[in-house]
């Protein structure tokens, strides 16, 4: 799989290049004539979305303003951005690179900003050079081991993990994000931990915290942790046990709070060195409550938590670790809670019957053996892993549908293009080709009918909730006719359409697929 993969990668790469170059087409200023630039935002998602976006701007080496500051350290390229409004926006340079090579010599100057994007659509934002220096000296509130917005506060605890703040709750949620790492002699199948066991865990440990971003839109931490573990699994004349040679596992973690954010991002990166090992992450949520929840394909299920001990006599006896699809959490009885959205590669979670009300997401188990196999040794994964997950607080009003969102924006990256312009040009209003509303709405797929209609295509929703709900689908286009279909995108009724608006109901967790077939 990782070949295909690459190739996956490697395509589409090579179709945003020619997309890029597309629409970059067009007249350009002289070389050493005075310009500004514009900076195009696609939002590939079907809901309009207000987050903070990281981009490259890649300057001509003679840009014509710069400072040095304060008296010649190191030498900026001064530029203001504004929107479509002419509203100035504020920004931060988090990384200078001259003299890059890309599509020639740039100064690539790496900027971090607050932006609105529409759905399926478009924002553009104007670069332009001004003197004297810009600087945003009003930046979030944040120390060397905490920030906070308007609505969270965010501090790094000792031993690196995490305590959350819910300022619309008062709620605290604390020792977020410790790790816990035990044995595995099972496969690929199932989990077993050996009788000789240990257990490690970075409760008791320490951390580096480094403040690697900071500004008026984000802040980023990157904390460091460190902890050794048995280097594998060893099988002698006494049995098995884990091996008294220990290796150092370095976790790197990218801890971000922006401006806009309700919770809180991570980037986790290790090297998995070690074998025959679990390796989990820990989330007490203080929360006194018998169930949890789990999303699914379509779906979001309630679970109890821990397991049923009924079972300790069957062959296979009850276990913690439940399937989700990147999404759980647990909530009070009056709604507040926490929840874990992964981006993409999570998908076995856990909840415990302890006093802490803990849930825990396994990041990576290595064994031996693939099953019914004699080797396929690759199962130990012993490369460089890397995750990206959120920790939300919850409130009452948070619904199923917004983690779902939330897991696509964080999955989903933004893609721009810089198009230097002749001053005074004007920036194009904000375009949105494609919305899909409704509270408790989701989005499975957007794509082209499978059918020869060029002019047709697919959009599939479900109601990610136990009530019933209401949804529409509004487009740039006109819509000529709707048609209701089942999974094969075969007919199953006409649907009744005004211009470029679809409204649709939907009874609880229902799928639906329309099809529309849009004016030219």
């Amino acid at each position: 799989m990782e070949y295909r993969f690459d190739q996956v990668k490697e395509i589409g790469a090579a179709l945003c290049n020619d997309f890029w170059h597309h629409r970059n087409r067009g007249d350009r200023p002289e070389k050493g004539e005075a310009y500004e630039n514009i900076l195009t935002v696609n939002n590939f998602l079907p809901y309009d979305i207000d987050r903070t976006v990281t981009v490259d701007l890649d300057f001509e080496p003679d840009y014509p303003a710069q400072y040095e500051e304060p008296f010649g350290y190191e030498r900026i390229n001064c530029f203001k951005i504004y929107d479509a409004q002419g509203k100035e926006i504020p920004y931060q340079i988090t990384e200078i690179k001259r003299d890059y090579l890309y599509c020639g010599r740039k100064d690539v100057h790496t900027v971090t900003f607050r932006a609105n994007i529409p759905a399926f659509g478009t924002a553009a934002y104007k670069i332009v050079p001004h003197s004297p220096a810009v600087r945003y000296l009003e930046k979030m509130k944040a120390g060397m081991n905490f920030a906070e917005n308007a609505f969270i506060r965010m501090d790094i605890l000792p031993n690196g993990s995490l305590k959350i703040t819910d300022k619309k709750t008062g709620k605290i949620y604390t020792e977020l994000g410790n790790l816990v790492d035990d044995g595995e002699i099972g496969d690929g199948w199932y989990h077993v931990n050996p009788v000789n066991d240990r257990v490690i865990s970075s409760c008791g440990g320490s951390c580096i915290i480094e403040r690697v971003e900071y500004g008026p839109a984000r802040c980023v931490f990157k904390v460091t942790r460190e902890f050794n573990v048995p280097e594998e699994m060893i099988t002698d004349k006494f049995g098995k046990h884990r091996s008294e040679k220990t290796v150092t596992l370095k976790f790197e973690s990218y801890v971000g709070l922006s401006e806009e954010s309700r919770f809180v991002d991570v980037k986790l990166c290790y090297n998995n060195i070690a074998k025959d090992h679990r390796l989990r992450m820990l989330i007490p949520t203080g929360i006194d409550a018998d169930t949890y929840f789990s999303g699914q394909a379509f779906y979001c299920c309630e679970r109890k938590t821990g397991i049923d001990y009924t079972t300790q006599d069957w062959r296979e006896t009850d276990q913690y670790e439940k399937a989700t699809n990147g999404i759980f959490g647990k909530r009070d009885k009056d709604g507040c809670g926490i929840a874990f959205v992964s981006a993409a590669g999570l998908h076995e979670c856990a909840a415990y019957d302890d006093e802490d009300g803990s849930l825990s997401v396994t990041l990576s188990r290595s064994f031996r053996t693939t099953k019914l196999t004699n080797g396929e040794t690759r199962c130990q994964i012993n490369l460089p892993l890397e995750y990206s997950f959120i920790l939300a607080p919850l409130d009452s009003n948070v619904a199923y549908s917004d983690l779902l969102r939330l897991q696509d924006i964080l999955a989903t990256d933004v893609m721009t293009w810089l198009k230097p312009v002749v001053p005074g040009t004007s920036v194009a209003q904000p375009q949105s080709r494609l919305l899909v509303g409704g509270k408790d709405i989701a989005v499975s797929i957007i794509k082209k009918a499978e059918s020869s209609e060029k002019n047709a295509i697919i959009v599939r929703v479900f109601n990610a909730s136990k009530e019933a709900a209401e949804g529409f689908i509004k487009t740039e286009k006109i819509i000529e006719k709707a048609e209701a279909t089942n999974l094969n995108e075969e007919k199953i009724s006409d649907m009744k359409t005004e211009n470029n608006l679809l409204k649709f109901n939907l009874s609880p967790w229902k799928i639906a697929t329309f099809k529309l077939y849009l004016k030219n």
